[in-house]
């Protein structure tokens, strides 16, 4: 008896969940109008740590101070141990996602070269970012692209996860896995000048 009633706490306990988190993703889909920007997605696995390697070869070879931006910085997977490991750049995470705002923001509450704002990231300006990290969506492959172009300053770099980009010069293409599902890191950098 008393394994079927914990069985019985556990299985409502999982459909409870279940159900906040669909209502939950369903809100968001509305509020990112029906899905133009994507949900909160935690980078995970070796695609994390394949943005976080790229990342750090590109800091290293950076005069300080720097700015670095996580466009659609979620929980602050990337941002924080970044930020953690180089000091002495600054930087900024924008998610339009209260959720992931309020987590990214309560885990670097002691971190104090980092700075998050809840925006949407589309309608901030870039011209003095050198490293943009983002994982986007496909909606967003042309006008993020194109806005990145438009603002970035010139030999500007950006690390984009799954999800490519139009517009910039791409450097390269990293294969990488995660739980077994392929993932592409695609590495570009802004160049008007060939």
């Amino acid at each position: 008896m008393f394994f079927e009633n914990l069985f019985l706490f556990f299985a409502l306990s999982i459909g409870f969940v279940a159900c906040i988190l669909t209502f939950y993703f369903f809100i968001t889909y509305l509020l990112s109008g029906f899905g133009k920007y994507p949900p909160f997605v935690c980078s995970l696995g070796s695609a994390r740590k394949t943005v976080i390697l790229e990342a750090e070869k590109i800091l290293q070879k950076m005069p300080s101070p720097v700015n670095v931006a996580d466009l659609g910085c979620g929980s602050g997977s990337l941002l924080i141990p970044l930020a953690k490991k180089f000091p002495q750049h600054n930087f900024i995470g924008y998610d339009w996602d209260i959720v992931p705002y309020l987590i990214a923001k309560f885990r670097s509450r002691k971190i104090p070269n980092i700075r998050l704002y809840r925006r949407n990231f589309m309608k901030e300006n870039c011209d003095d970012i050198q490293l943009v990290l983002c994982y986007t969506s496909p909606t967003l492959k042309e006008p993020l692209g194109e806005k990145l172009f438009s603002d970035l300053p010139e030999g500007s770099f950006v690390i984009s996860e799954t999800f490519e980009l139009d517009y910039l010069t791409l450097l390269d293409t990293i294969q990488t896995n995660t739980f077994k599902i392929p993932i592409k890191v695609f590495l570009y950098q802004k160049k008007t000048k060939k």
